[in-house]
Order: structure tokens, then C-alpha cells, then sequence
């Protein structure tokens, strides 16, 4: 889509958009980024990723929620019990002003089918 940026939800589960979509403005007003686990290559290891769409305040939103005490707290509570590793993608709404990204909500959830979502 000419003008937006944002990631594609590839097997988007009912109630999930199959886009994560902001229109490309300047100043920036919003931005997704994403947080996710999944295997490593080879299967062996982990792999924690904490990404934006086409700027660094969706990148930079998601390590500083990830990395919080209350980010990391939602993100232990919403993937259950921490018994096993499961691969999860979750996408963050960020909100921007001023050149600060300044409010972050959890959107969309994926706890068991790995990551499935590309940016535009």
C-alpha cells in the first residue's frame, strides 16, 4: 500500500487485522513494532526479536516494553504459565509525539503458531 507502513498478518486469526497498517506522514504520529520468540536456525537456540516497520520508534517502543518491568510483566501474564518456551509474535501500537514515542498498547497475539507476519 503506497503511502503506509506497517506488517501483513499472513494466517490472521478471527478478530485479528490482516493488516497492521500507519500512513508514512512527517511528523510521525504512530508505528507498530514486533516482539517475538521462535526457534533458531536449525532449530537450535532461541531467537528474541524486537523490530519497527520503516522507522526506529516502533523498534525502539518494542525493546523499551519488552525490557520494562510492567512491558515484561504483560507479556509473561498473556503467554500463561512460564513451565515451557513457546514461540509467541505479539504487534505493538505505538503512538508518537513530538518525536517521542509516547503510548504503547499490545495488539494482536500469536502464542503457538510462530511468527507468520512480514513488514510492508
Amino acid at each position: 500500500m503506497p503511502g503506509y507502513t506497517g506488517f501483513v498478518n499472513h494466517h490472521p486469526h478471527p478478530g485479528e487485522k490482516p493488516l497492521y497498517v500507519c500512513p508514512e506522514t512527517f511528523p510521525h504520529t504512530e508505528e507498530y513494532g514486533i516482539i517475538a520468540l521462535f526457534p533458531g536456525p536449525k532449530g537450535e537456540g532461541w531467537v528474541f526479536l524486537l523490530s519497527g516497520g520503516t522507522s526506529t520508534f516502533g523498534t525502539e517502543a518494542a525493546m523499551d516494553y519488552a525490557t520494562s518491568p510492567k512491558g515484561a510483566a504483560e507479556l509473561l501474564s498473556a503467554l500463561g504459565k512460564p513451565a515451557q518456551i513457546r514461540p509467541f509474535e505479539a504487534i505493538l501500537h505505538v503512538s508518537i509525539a513530538r518525536g517521542v514515542s509516547r503510548s504503547r498498547k499490545i495488539g494482536q497475539w500469536d502464542k503457538w503458531r510462530g511468527c507468520s507476519s512480514t513488514a510492508m
